[in-house]
């Protein structure tokens, strides 16, 4: 097989297979699950930053005002694998995951449009109540099919609107034993909504850019289906069960600022801060967790280094390379005012192929959590990889010919 039908099966089996695999976590039991930041490999290698560094190849964290300038129309597909410690618990996490694809391509000269799917939060785990001993089950989370566009206004200055729709599923298991009878709850909640973004960038080439997005929720709802079952030694009774409507749920807004500076030809560094109001507290799963909504922001900074554009510059000259760091406050604390930071650091490259058309990217990732609401599960360790696949040029459309 030759690398050009080697690449297309690949980006094909990216877009084919469900990417709706949980991350799990000794937290993600707790408010919605973790949230799957909206990033692509190449910000994650600068720390979660780079949103005011244009790029013509990858969608840069949902502002659409950078989705101008496409060369082609091009395929993006991401995949994560993470391993998680806790330094107090003795079982390690490892997961796999498909992060999503996109679809971009170019509309005019100075416009372009925007087509992706991608998991918003998972949740994913079991624990056993402290309190009264009973297996909790928890899993689901929210998934967004988005499109938009951006357009080039003037020289400097870019725009672009973006739609997020919502949808999925939490289950909440509860399952409790006694010597004299068994007792089951089960708490579904389904998800439906609709997000509206709107970006601007500012940029002056070789010299600085500016990014700001924000992202307003329009409708969001949610439903719950609420079932109960006893069995005791004297038989089995099935107890009320409860199905409520939809009902408005106050999602969160959220903002973004980035900043990008040009210190050298090829060098840039890199700076994001990200803020999100807190969670409506009607939806806290599982119910009677002693913790409370909060906003939540995310702090980071990194470097890039571009590649060579000479002619006879080496392989190892011809990479993006990137480091980065970041701190995030999130968005849920203990009722003691206690919340889950992380911080942590990250590297990563970039492979063009393809006359710079087409780009594989890597990136690694360092993490702490620190334990908030439970303290037995002690600081929480991740290390994460991520390799995205950016497909264009002239190659895609012929390769599949073959």
């Amino acid at each position: 097989m030759n690398i050009k039908k080697y690449f297309t099966l690949v980006v094909i089996l990216i877009i084919g297979l469900t990417f709706l695999t949980a991350q799990s976590s000794n937290y993600s039991s707790y408010g919605i699950g973790i949230e799957q930041r909206a990033s692509s490999t190449r910000m994650e290698g600068l720390g979660f930053s780079g949103s005011a560094l244009y790029d013509s190849l990858s969608v840069t964290s949902y502002n659409p005002a950078l989705w101008y300038g496409f060369r082609t129309v091009s395929l993006q597909g991401k995949v994560q694998y993470s391993n998680v410690k806790a330094s107090k618990v003795s079982n390690e996490i490892e997961m796999g995951n498909f992060e999503g694809f996109s679809i971009k391509m170019p509309l005019t000269q100075y416009g372009g449009f925007v087509l992706g799917l991608k998991p918003s939060t998972r949740a994913n785990s079991e624990v056993i109540d402290d309190k009264t001993g009973s297996k909790v089950k928890i899993k689901g989370g929210i998934s967004e099919l988005y499109l938009g566009g951006g357009y080039r206004l003037t020289k400097y200055l870019s725009g672009g609107l973006v739609s997020r729709f919502l949808f999925g599923k939490y289950s909440y298991l509860t399952n409790t034993e006694t010597s004299y009878s068994k007792y089951y709850f089960s708490q579904h909640q389904n998800i439906r909504g609709n997000i509206l973004g709107m970006g601007l960038f500012w940029r002056k080439p070789r010299n600085y850019s500016i990014s700001f997005q924000y992202n307003h929720p329009v409708k969001v709802s949610h439903s719950k289906i609420i079932e109960y079952n006893r069995s005791t030694k004297s038989g089995e009774q099935n107890l009320k069960n409860d199905t409520t409507g939809y009902s408005s749920l106050d999602y969160p807004r959220n903002i973004k600022i980035g900043l990008s500076k040009h210190i050298t030809k090829r060098i840039s560094v890199t700076s994001d801060l990200n803020y999100a109001e807190k969670m409506d507290t009607e939806f806290q799963i599982p119910a009677g967790k002693d913790f409370d909504y909060t906003g939540s922001y995310l702090i980071g900074m990194g470097m890039e280094r571009k590649p060579s554009r000479r002619f006879n510059a080496g392989f190892l000259d011809k990479l993006y390379y990137r480091v980065g760091a970041f701190y995030e406050n999130g968005n849920i604390k203990s009722k003691a005012g206690k919340g889950r930071i992380e911080k942590g650091v990250s590297a990563g490259i970039g492979i063009p192929f393809y006359s710079g058309m087409s780009r594989l990217d890597i990136s690694l990732l360092y993490s702490e959590t620190s334990g908030f609401l439970d303290e037995s599960i002690g600081k929480e360790k991740k290390l994460s990889i991520n390799v995205e696949l950016t497909s264009g040029g002239v190659w895609f459309s012929n390769a599949l010919k073959y």
